[in-house]
């Protein structure tokens, strides 16, 4: 396995940490869920530095074998971007908890099948 190969399996494993812990945040106590939304933010800032390395490794690399992994990167980033869309929601959701606004959101999120 090369080195690019290692670098997009630990962001693919990082993205898959970080969505499992987003799942989380609503089955936790209430009190514990602005240190579990904190923890997650700095799980994907995390992720953002292996991206950057990532596409700084893809640079050294001759066209031809850099192409495939500009595309795994171009995937990459949109689920980082997804699951980052998936976060603030838990957030706003948090800070509107026990509002009419989060009540709407929550009803939003389960007609929309879990917020997916």
């Amino acid at each position: 396995m090369s080195h690019l190969d290692e670098l997009k399996e630990g962001i693919t494993k990082a993205l898959d940490n970080l969505e499992s812990s987003i799942q989380n945040i609503n089955k936790k106590e209430y009190s514990q869920r602005p240190k579990l939304i904190k923890r997650c933010e700095i799980q994907a800032n995390d992720i953002d530095t292996k991206i950057e390395s990532f596409d700084l490794e893809i640079l050294y690399e001759d066209k031809a074998r850099a192409a495939p992994y500009k595309e795994a990167l171009k995937q990459i980033k949109d689920r980082l971007s997804k699951v980052r869309g998936h976060l603030d929601f838990k957030k706003k959701e948090r800070e509107t908890e026990g509002t009419l606004l989060g009540e709407i959101m929550k009803k939003k999120e389960n007609d929309d099948g879990n917020g997916k």
